[in-house]
């Protein structure tokens, strides 16, 4: 896939993920958790090893920015046999990359694979404060499918939780 040009110029390559990404997405992945703002956990259990694991099984894409992770990008399809034409999407941005554009290049590439693993249908979950995000959902074809409310507390905060999904 040739780079794409971000909103502030920048030239990011969004690629499929290798094992050898797994040390530097962990790092990443960490980073955008431990912000406490659009993930449902503060930390990211997995390690390198079984994350590298992760990307040889699923799907993962990743968005480099001279030479450093600035983004990701996954779709882990269902295990059960009545659930293998689905999968799940996770994604983020690293703090610095945001509103840049690359959350749309990463989710087009990351839905592109499931297309060619021949799923059928796609189910994310996103916080229903982050705008941005249910907006770019939209955009690219997923529906609003349900909403768990109150699902998410922080403090005294409570957000609900948007079940969206994409048929192929």
């Amino acid at each position: 896939m040739p780079p794409v040009r971000l909103k502030d110029g920048q030239f990011a390559h969004i690629r499929r993920a290798a094992a050898s990404d797994a040390v530097g997405l962990v790092a990443l992945m960490n980073r955008c958790y431990q912000e406490r703002l659009y993930y449902h956990t503060s930390t990211y259990d997995t390690t390198p090893e079984q994350l590298a694991s992760l990307i040889e099984r699923d799907l993962h894409v990743v968005a480099d920015v001279d030479g450093a992770l600035a983004g990701w990008a996954e779709i882990s399809p269902g295990r059960a046999e009545f659930m293998r034409h689905t999968g799940n999407l996770g994604m983020g941005i690293d703090r610095s990359y945001r509103d840049a554009g690359l959350g749309r290049h990463l989710l087009l590439a990351v839905l592109d694979l499931a297309r060619e693993a021949s799923l059928e249908r796609v189910t994310l979950y996103a916080n229903a404060s982050n705008a941005r995000a249910l907006a770019l959902y939209e955009k690219v074809g997923f529906v609003q499918e349900g909403r768990l409310r109150r699902e998410i507390k922080d403090s005294e905060r409570y957000d609900d939780v948007v079940i969206m999904g994409l048929l192929f």
